[in-house]
């Protein structure tokens, strides 16, 4: 009889379908003999590509619309998926839910009940603490993307901290989806990008801003700016752009597909992710397995997995010139080879979803 697994995930833009499909396919390279279905939650709509990679894989999956607010209902609802579904594991993704898990997996039905933590310690606030305690609490393993994000909230929460219950897994991706990135050597026009939802924890402004100093100093050069993603502070980086003027030299490019994402990350010359904090990028892992060069913010959730100098380069936040500086030395076709050939090794020893799988495999 199979073993089924339910995922808890959130229907907007971000890291929580990426994981879930890349689990998925890592049960379908092990022959496992667990079922997974993803049940998305959240106030955003259910994004399409998600639905089309659910049913390009043959996935079962379920939707459950938040409005804003607490929203009892819909959390009754994904309660009643759980036991229509009646999986013997559940894999939370969403704080929210903890509780309406924990209500099916220990108060009714016996379920292990596991927590991934997404959410960056940098950024999180005294209610996303809470939500670390509470599933401390109540969920028989907390998963944790990074070793130095486990050793984090180790720290912050003290003799609280239940270390049996704490397990490192990676995130993970299946490389061979990514084709290799060719670094070209003609650079009069250099494009530069990053992806993720616009919030206000990104600091796409800085980024905006490198790209003003860019082509005051170097106007021999073409320098372009584009953005993919959508989100609550679009409409004042868009002001920003129009205030500078760059329209011309910075493209929003909106919420994009899997092949058309695929398209932007090939059309790069650099990849910048510029934040505030993360946990475990998507986005940085996906630039890594395409073998583009990178820049990153000197923050947490990024200067774990890039070395500076070495595959990438680490810049300060709110810091446009040191940005822009970082920029124009990857205008250097030596240097971005060598950092493209760093990220692409480092996703082929890092990042494999095999690697992911067997260890999830050792205790659920």
């Amino acid at each position: 009889m199979l073993k089924k697994i339910v995922h808890l995930l959130y229907s907007g833009l971000g890291g929580h379908a990426e994981y879930f499909f890349n689990f998925y396919i890592g049960l379908l390279n092990e022959n496992s003999d667990l079922k997974c279905f993803p049940v998305f939650f959240g106030v955003e709509p259910l994004r399409e590509s998600y639905i089309r990679k659910c049913k390009e894989l043959g996935i079962d999956y379920y939707y459950v619309r938040k409005n804003v607010g607490v929203a009892a209902s819909a959390h009754f609802k994904v309660y009643k998926l759980l036991k229509k579904l009646q999986p013997e594991v559940v894999i939370i993704h969403s704080n929210l839910l903890i509780p309406v898990s924990f209500l099916y997996a220990k108060c009714f039905y016996s379920a292990k009940l596991l927590f991934v933590e997404h959410q960056s310690n940098d950024l999180k606030r005294r209610r996303e603490w809470l939500w670390t305690l509470m599933s401390m609490r109540l969920s028989d393993y907390n998963i944790y993307l990074t070793e130095r994000y486990r050793s984090e909230v180790e720290r912050k929460i003290g003799f609280l901290f239940n270390k049996p219950k704490a397990k490192v897994i990676n995130s993970a991706l299946d490389i061979d989806l990514y084709p290799r990135y060719i670094p070209k050597k003609d650079c009069l026009k250099v494009i530069i990008g990053m992806q993720g939802r616009m919030v206000s924890i990104k600091d796409h402004t800085t980024l905006i801003k490198a790209i003003l100093i860019l082509n005051e100093k170097y106007p021999e050069v073409s320098w372009i700016l584009r953005l993919a993603g959508d989100g609550v502070t679009r409409e004042g980086l868009e002001n920003i752009v129009s205030e500078l003027g760059l329209e011309s030299c910075v493209e929003f490019c909106g919420m994009l597909g899997e092949e058309d994402l695929k398209d932007f990350m090939l059309s790069l010359d650099i990849y910048v992710h510029a934040t505030f904090g993360e946990t475990m990028s998507t986005a940085i892992m996906q630039a890594q397995a395409y073998g583009l060069p990178i820049i990153g913010s000197d923050v947490g959730g990024v200067n774990n997995v890039i070395t500076h100098n070495v595959n990438g380069l680490l810049v300060q936040v709110c810091n446009d010139e040191e940005l822009a500086n970082a920029i124009y030395y990857l205008k250097n076709y030596d240097v971005r080879k060598l950092f493209s050939d760093n990220s692409r090794s480092y996703a082929l020893d890092n990042l494999s979803i095999n690697q992911m799988i067997d260890k999830y495999l050792g205790f659920i």
